[in-house]
């Protein structure tokens, strides 16, 4: 529906219709990289760590922020005995969560290390 969209206002700009097309890319986006933190949690929970760190860092490409994908990859580097850096991506994660979230749920609040 996207596509259609965007090829007329290319042709035709219309500033009442451009808000609307921005926001059906943005949550096209956000449903494409959802879909992959889906796919590298799947391919983690089959211990395939590559193709897990594979979907983890496309969806960090376009989000570098996003705490899922940033948590994922830690447990890639853990499940790959890369303890330090396993270690920096999740106390990255749980920085990033609690800047975006007014407190952490109970179950994050962990102490590492």
């Amino acid at each position: 529906m996207l596509d259609p969209m965007e090829a007329y206002l290319h042709l035709y700009p219309d500033p009442e219709l451009q808000p609307i097309a921005d926001a059906l890319r943005a949550e096209q986006q956000k449903n494409v990289a959802s879909a992959d933190e889906q796919r590298g949690y799947q391919a983690l929970k089959h211990k395939d760590t590559g193709a897990a760190a594979v979907e983890f860092n496309s969806v960090l490409r376009q989000s570098p922020n996003d705490v899922n994908a940033i948590a994922g990859l830690g447990f890639v580097r853990l499940d790959q005995k890369q303890f330090a850096e396993a270690l920096s991506l999740f106390e990255k994660a749980r920085s990033r969560y609690t800047t975006q979230q007014k407190s952490p749920p109970a179950n994050l609040d962990i102490q590492l290390a």
